[in-house]
């Protein structure tokens, strides 16, 4: 056994030696981070100002065609010459309404565009809906809900008071992937009462251990308004697997 005396002076010891290795470590950390740093000249800064400028002005010229706004960089860059040399300056209260009608248009061509988008969107689910019932195995229930058993289980069923453990992938008609807890390598848990209204009432259908095929409907989806994922009216194509569920008011 050591002595407290001596175990004290190693303890000490070891947090001067500790001490040292940490101040020189923070001394050559500190001249890397300095070595790393670009010297700032009026050259380099001129530079990441017109990249700068370079990138906004590239980004409002595609807005602006879309707007019928017919404008090059060359138009910006000679009026930035103008104004830099103080000849033909645009006042601030000018500046802001220019620029807030601009984005107005911009905004009101996006959201046709977003509308016409949604109406086809409606229209191809439709169609896809109506073909996929036809399958053999495919049931349609009274929401218009369309499920189809790739693997059923032998567990309980969850209320949608419970919270479910599943693994899903998540795919558009076209079979694309937008969403995939298969991909990231986890699943996931949540309260069944507090997702989609296909996935509550599809889910609801599935014993523990089952795989099911899920062809959702727009209104038991996103609607019309979608989210930054799923464009506004898309059916959507879910294949889940339940795992686990946790009864409502359980206590782990």
């Amino acid at each position: 056994m050591f002595s407290l005396k001596t175990t004290g002076r190693a303890v000490a010891l070891g947090l001067a030696l500790a001490g040292s290795v940490a101040s020189v470590w923070a001394e050559e950390n500190a001249a890397a981070t300095k070595a790393e740093q670009p010297v700032v000249t009026k050259d380099s800064l001129s530079a990441a100002i017109a990249s700068q400028v370079k990138t906004y002005v590239d980004m409002t010229v595609t807005e602006a065609a879309k707007v019928n706004v017919k404008m090059g960089s060359e138009d910006v860059l000679a009026a930035l010459t103008k104004a830099l040399s103080g000849d033909d300056v645009m006042s601030t209260a000018d500046m802001q309404k220019v620029l807030s009608t601009f984005q107005q248009q911009v905004r009101a061509v996006a959201q046709e565009a977003m509308k016409k988008a949604a109406e086809g969107n409606l229209s191809t689910g439709t169609a896809y809906l109506a073909e996929n019932k036809k399958r053999e195995g495919v049931v349609v229930t009274e929401s218009g809900l369309q499920y189809e058993v790739l693997k059923q289980g032998d567990g309980e069923k969850p209320t949608k008071e419970d919270t479910v453990e599943v693994h899903y992938v998540g795919t558009f008609i076209d079979g694309k992937v937008f969403d995939s807890s298969v991909e990231r390598g986890e699943s996931i848990s949540f309260p069944l009462s507090g997702v989609i209204k296909g996935w509550t009432e599809g889910v609801a259908l599935m014993p523990v251990g089952s795989k099911y095929r899920f062809v959702i409907p727009s209104d038991l989806a996103y609607g019309s308004r979608g989210n930054p994922n799923i464009p506004g009216n898309s059916t959507l194509i879910f294949e889940v697997e339940l795992l686990s569920v946790k009864k409502a008011g359980a206590t782990d």
